[in-house]
């Protein structure tokens, strides 16, 4: 998720991988901040035409409930996400950076206008990078750092919720941290490690089962130097975790866990903490994360089937070292995508060929405008369940000038 602040054309990035785009089947959602930090969601029909939207400006206590308008738009831990539960209610989470819970969940399925503050059973006072994604059985789970969830320091738990009833049931301890102000383990002063997780790639297996990949590194010190990238995946047909050689895993991860390590250690300190996970058509998993201390690039690891290799792509590409390094990566078209940065500092689509020079000519759409020094507005993730459902990749940019947002879709650029 991004800001592109008014009067800069850099973006002030949220997280890439926390989608402000999602739909039901019938209709697609959208949100996204105005200039003075104040949130808008857009509803509008799959079938419509691109420029019908409803609309809503968001208002009384929800508006309260999500601390509106955003305490500060240049913090881009501060974004806001959207994702159905399977009762067809829409939740949004926003701004939360080491904050109580901040949720809201509309009063209707599919109705924008109406929203109350929603609870959760065990998050805690200090919340940071809420992820909803949707599943092919048809529901839904959250991540949040969450209870001890403190930014920049190690923590107790980050945690995952599934669907239970008309919101979310208890939640399991997914990483364990060590060291820090909020660790249970005070004779550990040597260690300060705490888990930065990216987006799930859900995985379609047909007839409602799926496999959840994740990718995840450990942070010890600053936000550019993580290391020891790991992968796991979670079968919902036996509700087990496993790691890349198949040998079942139990929760919660620690960092000194080396089971599902990925084991390249070139990288190790000069890495983001997050970035993005998919799979390819063979089943094999791609992870992309931020070059950190060493400066602009961006690092991919892959699973040839026998071991991990990685590669690092530089210049010509255009990066930023925040969050924005941060990319939402997606496999289409038997090919590896993924939404960044490029050279006009707009937020786009590229397409990776390992056997094609990269440059800022594979993006396949821009969502612009390229070059303005007025760009604003807020832009994040991608549609998953159209990705699974319909085979398209489809996100949006929420520009509060126009009063709509604007789509991009593979293969046919952005729809203004």
């Amino acid at each position: 998720m991004g800001l592109l602040a008014a009067g800069q054309n850099v973006a002030i990035s949220g997280n890439y991988e926390s989608p402000n785009i999602c739909s039901d089947g019938t209709n697609r959602y959208v949100i996204g901040y105005d200039d003075d930090g104040e949130l808008h969601v857009y509803k509008q029909a799959l079938t419509a035409p691109h420029r019908t939207w409803s609309h809503y400006l968001m208002a009384g206590g929800a508006r309260t409930a999500l601390a509106l308008p955003c305490q500060d738009i240049t913090d881009p831990h501060f974004y806001c996400t959207i994702g159905v539960h399977s009762d067809g209610h829409l939740w949004i989470f926003a701004n939360m950076h080491n904050q109580t819970l901040r949720a809201v969940r509309s009063n209707s399925a599919g109705d924008i206008t109406a929203w109350t503050a929603a609870t959760l059973t065990g998050d805690g006072t200090r919340n940071t990078y809420p992820m909803m994604w949707w599943r092919p059985d048809g529901t839904s789970r959250l991540y949040i750092r969450s209870d001890s969830g403190s930014s920049g320091s190690g923590r107790a738990d980050s945690l995952l919720w599934d669907e239970s009833g008309s919101g979310f049931g208890t939640p399991v301890e997914i990483f364990s941290g060590v060291g820090g102000a909020f660790d249970d383990d005070t004779t550990d002063t040597a260690n300060n490690y705490s888990a930065y997780t990216y987006m799930p790639w859900v995985e379609d297996l047909g007839e409602g089962e799926f496999i959840e990949h994740w990718g995840w590194c450990w942070k010890e010190s600053g936000a550019l130097s993580n290391e020891h990238v790991n992968y796991a995946q979670y079968r919902s047909e036996s509700n087990t975790w496993h790691s890349i050689s198949g040998a079942t895993v139990t929760l919660p991860f620690e960092q000194d866990d080396t089971t599902t390590r990925v084991g390249i250690s070139t990288y190790d300190g000069d890495m983001l903490n997050g970035g993005g996970i998919c799979v390819s058509h063979k089943g094999y998993p791609y992870i992309i994360t931020g070059q950190g201390t060493s400066g602009s690039g961006l690092i991919i690891m892959w699973w040839d089937g026998d071991s991990w290799s990685s590669t690092a792509l530089t210049s010509p590409f255009f990066f930023l070292g925040g969050m924005q390094g941060r990319p939402s990566t997606l496999w289409f078209r038997h090919c590896l995508h993924f939404l960044s940065l490029g050279s006009s500092d707009t937020p786009r689509l590229f397409r990776y060929d390992p056997n094609d020079e990269f440059t800022d000519g594979n993006a396949v759409f821009n969502m612009g405008p390229a070059g303005a020094d007025d760009s604003t507005g807020t832009f994040g993730g991608y549609d998953q369940r159209r990705l699974v459902e319909d085979g398209v990749v489809e996100v949006a940019l929420v520009d509060y000038r126009l009063g709509r947002p604007r789509l991009g879709r593979y293969g046919q650029g952005p729809r203004s």
